[in-house]
């Protein structure tokens, strides 16, 4: 029998890339599971007031592969009215290549006597590649962390969906549920002090997505 419409109202809160990795590690083609369809079958019985979905706007200087799968991603959630999308932005660092790094190290401290052409080679290599472009997003936990307090103190929910196991969301969390609200955190990996600081933890296994399918 299926139980009947609960009073109690539900945002979730999604973290894009929280949920991204989630996915990738249960197995899953992220563009083929429905956030929609996560929201709703997290807060079951309880009345959906709204899906926020927190993630960095990418723009056409990344490269297509990542351009296109955001492209996606963004049409996806623009076929559902009721979520909404907040956007941070990208924040492009050049960073020391640990990779490159080893190899160098390796071949500093090499016992053995590769070939003249091989080793030379393979120090080029870890010349050229000792530095890459990462990138970073900037301001979407932030903005996520800031709508968690400020709904809850604006009393615009009972209960919180975070989908996130990230321990710096701990402080947004607490503030929460010191004006009266529950938080439920959701992820695969949820940290400790996360998992102390909320009222429930819900792990998202591989099999938990079923039925979260486009």
């Amino acid at each position: 029998m299926a139980l009947p419409p609960s009073p109690l109202r539900a945002i979730v809160f999604i973290d894009g890339a929280n949920l991204y990795h989630a996915l990738k590690t249960a197995g899953h083609r992220a563009n083929r599971i429905d956030p929609y369809k996560v929201a709703k079958k997290l807060v079951e019985f309880r009345t959906l007031v709204e899906m926020r979905y927190y993630i960095a706007e990418i723009d056409r200087t990344a490269p297509e592969r990542i351009y296109r799968a955001h492209r996606e991603l963004r049409a996806l959630l623009a076929t559902h009215a009721d979520i909404r999308v907040c956007t941070g932005h990208i924040q492009y660092l050049r960073e020391t290549n640990p990779c490159a790094k080893e190899l160098a190290g390796y071949l500093a401290g090499l016992s053995l006597r590769l070939p003249a052409e091989v080793f030379q080679d393979l120090v080029g290599i870890a010349s050229r590649h000792k530095e890459v472009t990462v990138h970073r997003e900037k301001g979407v936990d932030v903005f996520l962390a800031c709508d968690l307090v400020d709904l809850a103190r604006r009393d615009v929910y009972d209960i919180a969906y975070l989908v996130s196991g990230d321990a710096d969301f701990v402080p947004a969390v607490t503030i929460a549920r010191s004006v009266g609200k529950r938080v439920f955190v959701a992820s695969p990996d949820i940290a400790a002090r996360l998992i102390r600081a909320s009222d429930v933890a819900i792990r998202l296994t591989a099999g938990w997505f079923a039925g979260c399918e486009l």
